[in-house]
């Protein structure tokens, strides 16, 4: 069963433990050009300092990991990411936190934010990435998590 993150927060039942396991699935509308080669999604506890799961997508081969796809600046694209599985218990009072990055060093190698190869990256050639997530009626974010049954 998968529910959204909404649904979670929202269910009209109090709070009450959430058990996701499976692989999640955020789908995040954001922007393009030079905003972000490289999209992390990650999930955890609020309070605690280990994440749930992780996933990341590099836009630029957002649909095929055979033929690379640039994106056009200013232009807005829904990446979807695949986390890797997870099984975890978020208790009652506590809340899912979703964290959006455009790195995950040293686990993925580094994201120079350009368009180049990056073992060719050196220090000089990093640059600042920006993330801009739209949510809107019109471009909702989301996030799927597969949940046990309490």
């Amino acid at each position: 069963m998968c529910q959204s993150l909404t649904s979670l927060i929202n269910d009209g039942q109090g709070r009450h433990d959430v058990r996701p396991a499976g692989v999640s699935r955020p789908a995040e509308p954001g922007c393009g050009g030079r905003c972000g080669r490289l999209w992390g999604v990650g999930t955890g506890d609020q309070y605690g300092d280990d994440g749930c799961t992780d996933g990341v997508v590099r836009a630029k081969y957002r649909n095929s990991l055979e033929e690379k796809e640039p994106l056009t600046p200013e232009e807005v694209y829904e990446l979807d990411v695949e986390l890797r599985p997870t099984a975890h218990t978020f208790q009652a009072d506590h809340r899912i936190r979703v964290q959006v990055t455009s790195s995950n060093f040293p686990r993925i190698d580094r994201n120079p934010n350009q368009a180049m190869q990056v073992s060719d990256a050196t220090e000089d050639d990093m640059e600042t990435a920006t993330q801009t997530i739209h949510h809107s009626e019109a471009r909702p974010s989301r996030l799927q998590l597969p949940v046990m049954d309490n």
